[in-house]
């Protein structure tokens, strides 16, 4: 599938926080009906995060405005995606970061926005890193340490989504 633009990214993010609670009420609903593998993993994440003092996470959030945007870009409903793929993804994220645990912190760097670069779906990456680092923006150094798993979240998520909608295609 072609890149989901920044504008149609934005404007679905725009549109759903908007939404009163009834509708994100609905929304999420019908979210977790048609893709409770993603509705699970987002909410466990979610819920280990809270552990770790990062309960203000937009993960839910960013899965449904990504969901939608794909959703609405590919013009027809996705498949469902299962746990093994989610997992298959998350493990793959995990060994490359892994791989790269011996390297400097430039080279982790760089293959950070390497992959954001080369990746199909490189604004929906950006979009979700933009949101993460957004909320510490004015103390950047008291970022929680669980920005390192949301990022491997964010990855997962939408290498997911992006091989829902190549598959439905």
């Amino acid at each position: 599938m072609k890149t989901v633009p920044r504008d149609s990214l934005e404007d679905t993010w725009n549109r759903l926080c908007e939404f009163d609670q009834a509708a994100s009420d609905k929304l999420a609903k019908q979210f977790f009906e048609l893709q409770p593998a993603l509705g699970i993993y987002c909410a466990a994440q979610q819920e280990n995060l809270d552990d770790d003092e990062g309960g203000d996470s937009p993960m839910i959030e960013l899965t449904i405005t990504f969901w939608q945007a794909m959703t609405e870009h590919a013009d027809r409903p996705l498949r469902m995606a299962t746990p093994e793929e989610i997992e298959a993804v998350e493990d793959k994220t995990i060994d490359q970061l892994q791989k790269l645990e011996a390297g400097s912190e430039a080279d982790l760097q760089r293959h950070a926005l390497g992959t954001i670069e080369d990746h199909n779906q490189r604004e929906m990456l950006r979009f979700g890193v933009e949101v993460l680092f957004a909320r510490h923006e004015d103390k950047p150094d008291l970022a929680p340490d669980s920005l390192g798993m949301e990022m491997i979240w964010l990855n997962t998520v939408v290498e997911v989504l992006d091989k829902l909608v190549t598959e439905t295609a």
